[in-house]
């Protein structure tokens, strides 16, 4: 199974948990939905450091999305991001992890996110 993460704010999220589908506000100001997998989240964690609002991460499986989801490369930097060209279906949605931050707000992976890949030596 291919997993990809969607990162969200908790409140938010259960305003809509009983939705069957995620992400159509998002899809009015922009074509896509952002995403990323779990190998480059490293590179998306550090936009939040200075948030304080509680998150979560959703945890969806790439072969139950019904949209398309492209792999495109963000700005020269040969890293290639999921984007999800529609509403993520609550059906993909496979598990729903709490955001983990330190005390100096940077991102802690949780240990269920390793089940599902295995880290590659990216230097």
């Amino acid at each position: 199974m291919q997993v990809i993460l969607y990162d969200m704010f908790l409140k938010d999220y259960q305003k809509l948990k009983d939705n069957l589908y995620l992400g159509e506000e998002t899809l009015k100001e922009h074509p896509f939905i952002h995403c990323s997998t779990i190998e480059l989240f490293k590179y998306v964690a550090p936009r939040f450091k200075d948030v304080d609002e509680e998150m979560i991460l959703l945890l969806i499986d790439y072969e139950k999305v019904k949209d398309i989801v492209k792999y495109e490369e963000y700005k020269d930097t040969k890293r290639y991001y999921p984007h999800i060209y529609g509403p993520i279906p609550k059906s993909a949605i496979i598990k729903t992890l709490p955001y983990l931050k330190d005390k100096d707000g940077n991102w802690i992976m949780n240990e269920d996110l390793k089940d599902y890949f295995l880290p590659k030596n990216d230097k």
